[in-house]
Protein backbone atom coordinates (compact mmCIF):
# COMPACT_ATOMS: atom_id res chain seq x y z
CA UNK A 1 0.00 0.00 0.00
CA UNK A 2 0.95 3.74 -0.63
CA UNK A 3 2.52 4.91 2.69
CA UNK A 4 3.10 3.79 5.93
CA UNK A 5 0.11 4.92 7.49
CA UNK A 6 -2.33 2.44 9.50
CA UNK A 7 -5.66 3.58 8.86
CA UNK A 8 -7.86 3.97 5.75
CA UNK A 9 -8.15 7.42 6.74
CA UNK A 10 -4.76 8.16 7.70
CA UNK A 11 -3.50 6.66 4.29
CA UNK A 12 -6.55 9.07 2.28
CA UNK A 13 -4.72 11.72 4.10
CA UNK A 14 -1.43 10.95 3.55
CA UNK A 15 -2.44 10.77 -0.40
CA UNK A 16 -4.04 13.89 -0.37
CA UNK A 17 -1.67 15.78 1.06
CA UNK A 18 1.02 14.05 -1.27
CA UNK A 19 -1.28 15.60 -4.22
CA UNK A 20 -1.95 18.99 -2.87
CA UNK A 21 -1.30 21.28 -6.28
CA UNK A 22 -0.86 18.30 -8.65
CA UNK A 23 -3.03 19.30 -12.12
CA UNK A 24 -6.62 17.31 -12.04
CA UNK A 25 -5.05 15.45 -15.44
CA UNK A 26 -2.12 14.49 -13.40
CA UNK A 27 -4.01 13.12 -10.96
CA UNK A 28 -4.17 9.50 -12.06
CA UNK A 29 -4.64 6.19 -10.18
CA UNK A 30 -4.33 2.38 -11.25
CA UNK A 31 -5.49 -0.34 -8.81
CA UNK A 32 -4.01 -3.40 -9.45
CA UNK A 33 -4.48 -7.53 -9.01
CA UNK A 34 -2.19 -10.20 -10.27
CA UNK A 35 -4.00 -13.91 -9.54
CA UNK A 36 -1.97 -16.86 -9.79
CA UNK A 37 -2.78 -20.21 -9.59
CA UNK A 38 -0.02 -23.04 -8.99
CA UNK A 39 -0.76 -26.90 -9.04
CA UNK A 40 1.92 -30.09 -8.90
CA UNK A 41 4.83 -27.80 -7.84
CA UNK A 42 4.41 -25.44 -11.36
CA UNK A 43 2.53 -22.40 -12.45
CA UNK A 44 -0.86 -23.37 -14.26
CA UNK A 45 -2.39 -20.00 -14.73
CA UNK A 46 -1.62 -16.19 -13.98
CA UNK A 47 -3.76 -13.17 -14.99
CA UNK A 48 -3.53 -9.50 -14.19
CA UNK A 49 -6.24 -7.06 -14.28
CA UNK A 50 -6.00 -2.85 -13.40
CA UNK A 51 -9.31 -0.24 -13.56
CA UNK A 52 -7.86 2.95 -14.31
CA UNK A 53 -9.41 6.46 -13.02
CA UNK A 54 -8.36 10.03 -11.19
CA UNK A 55 -8.03 10.56 -7.36
CA UNK A 56 -10.51 13.26 -6.69
CA UNK A 57 -9.27 16.04 -4.06
CA UNK A 58 -11.69 15.28 -1.34
CA UNK A 59 -13.49 12.22 -0.34
CA UNK A 60 -16.97 10.85 -1.88
CA UNK A 61 -19.26 8.09 -0.66
CA UNK A 62 -19.21 5.55 2.24
CA UNK A 63 -19.13 2.45 0.87
CA UNK A 64 -16.19 0.06 -0.25
CA UNK A 65 -12.88 0.48 2.14
CA UNK A 66 -8.97 1.62 1.67
CA UNK A 67 -8.74 4.51 -1.07
CA UNK A 68 -12.46 3.92 -2.62
CA UNK A 69 -13.70 7.66 -1.29
CA UNK A 70 -11.28 9.07 -3.60
CA UNK A 71 -11.17 7.39 -6.46
CA UNK A 72 -13.19 8.00 -9.53
CA UNK A 73 -12.98 5.33 -12.55
CA UNK A 74 -12.80 6.17 -15.74
CA UNK A 75 -15.95 6.50 -17.40
CA UNK A 76 -17.89 6.79 -14.67
CA UNK A 77 -19.12 9.98 -12.73
CA UNK A 78 -19.23 7.97 -8.94
CA UNK A 79 -16.39 7.18 -6.81
CA UNK A 80 -16.14 3.30 -6.23
CA UNK A 81 -17.40 4.20 -2.63
CA UNK A 82 -20.14 5.45 -4.08
CA UNK A 83 -21.02 2.55 -6.09
CA UNK A 84 -23.29 -0.48 -4.85
CA UNK A 85 -20.89 -3.44 -4.22
CA UNK A 86 -22.57 -4.81 -7.69
CA UNK A 87 -21.52 -2.37 -9.72
CA UNK A 88 -18.02 -2.34 -8.10
CA UNK A 89 -17.28 -5.63 -8.44
CA UNK A 90 -17.93 -5.69 -12.14
CA UNK A 91 -15.41 -2.94 -13.15
CA UNK A 92 -12.93 -3.82 -9.79
CA UNK A 93 -9.52 -5.08 -10.88
CA UNK A 94 -10.25 -8.07 -8.52
CA UNK A 95 -13.38 -8.67 -10.06
CA UNK A 96 -12.21 -8.77 -13.51
CA UNK A 97 -9.25 -11.05 -12.49
CA UNK A 98 -11.23 -13.24 -10.33
CA UNK A 99 -13.80 -13.74 -13.08
CA UNK A 100 -11.24 -15.30 -15.65
CA UNK A 101 -9.64 -16.99 -12.95
CA UNK A 102 -13.01 -18.47 -12.57
CA UNK A 103 -13.52 -19.24 -16.45
CA UNK A 104 -9.66 -21.09 -16.49
CA UNK A 105 -10.89 -23.39 -13.95
CA UNK A 106 -14.28 -24.05 -15.46
CA UNK A 107 -12.07 -24.80 -18.69
CA UNK A 108 -9.82 -27.58 -17.29
CA UNK A 109 -11.08 -31.13 -17.74
CA UNK A 110 -12.87 -33.00 -13.98
CA UNK A 111 -10.75 -35.36 -12.47
CA UNK A 112 -11.93 -38.76 -11.67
Amino acid sequence: RYGDKETDEERNEHLLENLQGVPDDERTGRFVCCASLYGEGKLLYQVTETVEGRILHAERGEGGFGYDPLFLPDGFEVTTAEMTPEQKHQISHRGKALRKVKEFLESLEPHE
